[in-house]
């Protein structure tokens, strides 16, 4: 029969012994879950976020591009296009660094195409943004409002003058005068019909159906002018040289500006940037929205599924722990 004394250094040796157990695989499985989180930290969490700041500055591009496009201010327009530049550049990079990165491969097939649709995507957005730079509308509507404005004024100021002269002549009964005088007039309605129909095609920039029908009646109006005013010089040139001379030349001063803003106009700058980033440019960037969503999800389930698995290592942990604790207080009763 085993002594008080032997029966105290069995129990004392099972317990120390069990205590020993429960510390090294206690400080065995912290390592395993410190390895496990380090791992959900530094892999799918840390991709999580870098999936989503890449989603984020997708969504800064498009909406980038958009106020280029309705900008009219050259230096909002420069400062967006730097802007622009820099969220792709920062992109850029950040899918390149993805590349290989995650333990589904089909992820890193997806990151690889979105790579190559983002680059397709960029070589539209900047195709876009010439054309937003170029703002044919604004520049057009410049030239007609200066330019334009300051030329058929002074047409109108030159005709209405002729005008007046030769309608006293023909008033005091100067019946000769009258073919000048009637020219005269027309020609007057027509300069102002032409600079109208100049000013339509500017707002019809958005509309190339109906600004290129506008353009024909423009041409129209301006190949009755030319003509027409040489009939003026023939029939009032003796009459009036002096205001006649310089109907001509006000005439040939509008003629050359409405003929710049209406050839910035059908540049149609804003429309076709308007159709270029609504196409081709809209379809790339819905097929990089589209991956970029399908890797976040797929990401998600990876961490969802390292969390649970992290989870199952702390639980398998702790029932392991408890069973050793209960074990060695059994012992300890039985020997008592």
């Amino acid at each position: 029969r085993l002594t008080i004394k032997t029966k105290l250094a069995a129990v004392f040796g099972v317990v120390v012994a069990l205590s020993g157990a429960s510390m090294f695989l206690a400080l065995q499985n912290l390592g395993h879950l410190n390895q496990t989180l380090e791992g959900i930290v530094n892999g799918p969490a840390a991709r999580s976020l870098q999936l989503k700041e890449m989603q984020e500055d997708l969504t800064g591009l498009s909406n980038n591009l958009r106020a280029m496009i309705l900008s009219s201010d050259a230096e909002a327009l420069t400062e967006q296009r730097q802007r622009l530049a820099e969220l792709y550049t920062e992109l850029h990079a950040d899918a390149e660094g993805l590349i290989g990165a995650f333990t589904v491969e089909q992820t890193n097939i997806d990151m690889q195409t979105f790579m190559e649709t983002l680059e397709s995507y960029w070589t539209v957005s900047l195709q876009v943004q010439d054309f937003a730079e170029q703002n044919s509308d604004v520049e057009a509507f410049a030239i007609t409002t200066s330019e334009g404005s300051a030329a058929i004024t002074a047409l109108e100021e030159t005709m209405g003058s002729l005008i007046d002269a030769l309608g006293r002549r023909l008033a005091n009964g100067d019946i000769s005068t009258l073919p000048a005088y009637e020219t005269a007039n027309a020609m007057f309605l027509k300069a102002s019909d032409a600079f109208r129909q100049q000013r339509n095609i500017l707002l019809a920039d958005d509309d190339p159906a109906k600004q290129d029908e506008w353009l024909n009646d423009y041409r129209t109006a301006l190949a009755d002018l030319a003509p027409g005013f040489a009939q003026l010089m023939r029939v009032a040139g003796s009459i009036e040289p002096t205001l006649v001379a310089q109907a001509q030349t006000d005439h040939e001063n509008m003629v050359l500006a409405m003929d710049r803003a209406v050839e910035v106009s059908t540049q149609r700058t804003q429309y076709n940037a308007n159709v270029l980033a609504d196409g081709e440019g809209a379809t790339l960037r819905s097929e990089a929205v589209d991956l970029l969503q399908a890797m976040v999800d797929r990401n998600d389930v990876v961490l969802e599924q390292a969390t649970i698995d992290a989870n199952a290592v702390y639980e398998q942990s702790r029932m392991l722990l408890i069973g050793l604790l209960v074990g060695s207080a059994l012992i300890a009763l039985l020997a008592a």
